[in-house]
């Protein structure tokens, strides 16, 4: 199991995605509120400072485990990439920048990451929805995405 999972929410507490924390199946599918948290809190408070703050956190808490295995810090890598753009930033000065203060053995994944122009919520297993908080972003159920799991890796 990986270190992130079970950190609490952007917000200090669990949240109805608790649900997926501790799960490790797969492409470890169960990656904990704390990603879409983060992202949905930035993005409905207009805060790309928010963001950077909770991608950097993730990238230093959980080094480790993307060290295992790259394809899943690129899927938890995807929301915060889709909310970065919605923020009306440039997702590659972004996550370049991330990268600059993050984890050096991480620093070239985060930095090509950014640069992606593939990364979407239909290939990277997750969706914006509204509700009556306001855009929720969640995880969708891993049935429903034909296929995308394999190409998740392939192109950076």
């Amino acid at each position: 199991m990986s270190l992130y999972f079970g950190l609490p929410g952007a917000n200090g507490r669990r949240t109805r995605n608790s649900a997926l924390c501790g799960t490790d199946t797969g492409a470890n599918l169960g990656y904990n509120a704390y990603v879409l948290d983060v992202a949905t809190d930035a993005l409905r408070r207009n805060s790309p400072d928010l963001l950077r703050a909770g991608l950097l956190r993730l990238l230093e808490e959980g080094q480790l485990e993307w060290l295992k295995d790259r394809r899943d810090l690129l899927v938890a890598m995807a929301p915060f990439h889709d909310c970065a753009r919605r923020l009306d930033l440039d997702p590659a000065a972004f996550f370049a920048a991330v990268a600059e203060e993050g984890p050096l053995a991480l620093a070239d994944m985060v930095r090509s990451f950014g640069e992606r122009a593939d990364v979407t919520p239909a290939a990277f297993g997750f969706r914006l929805v509204m509700s009556p908080e306001g855009a929720t972003y969640e995880w969708v159920d891993p049935r429903a995405l034909s296929g995308n799991f394999a190409k998740w890796g392939t192109s950076s």
